[in-house]
């Protein structure tokens, strides 16, 4: 997961800048917090396929540091925050799909 950009429109915008909210009444997982990265990383790029707006991928020469790699690889902390970011951003995405499943029209940025 990268960088993003996005043409300048309000639509657009407001999806990349919003804040989206799960219902802690249904939720299925404790670790559920759409503030922390759905809300900046996948909510939106899902609204925008909702709605059926051009979705375009464009590679950039980044390359991640090695020997941050190798910390990060080699440190048993390191992974097991990784593994806990992992599981949250699917239980996440879980509880975003069931919403949209659910009622269509009820996810709105807030």
């Amino acid at each position: 997961m990268g960088n993003r950009a996005w043409k300048n429109t309000d639509k657009l915008n407001s999806l990349f800048l919003a804040r989206y909210d799960s219902d802690p009444e249904r939720v299925i997982f404790t670790d559920v917090k759409p503030d922390h990265l759905s809300s900046s990383l996948f909510y939106p790029m899902i609204e925008i396929l909702r709605s059926q707006t051009r979705l375009l991928s464009i590679p950039i020469g980044y390359h991640h540091p090695k020997n941050q790699t190798d910390f990060e690889n080699n440190n048993p902390e390191y992974k097991l925050k990784r593994d806990e970011q992992r599981n949250m951003l699917k239980h996440e995405m879980v509880e975003f799909v069931r919403q949209v499943l659910d009622k269509p029209s009820s996810i709105k940025p807030v």
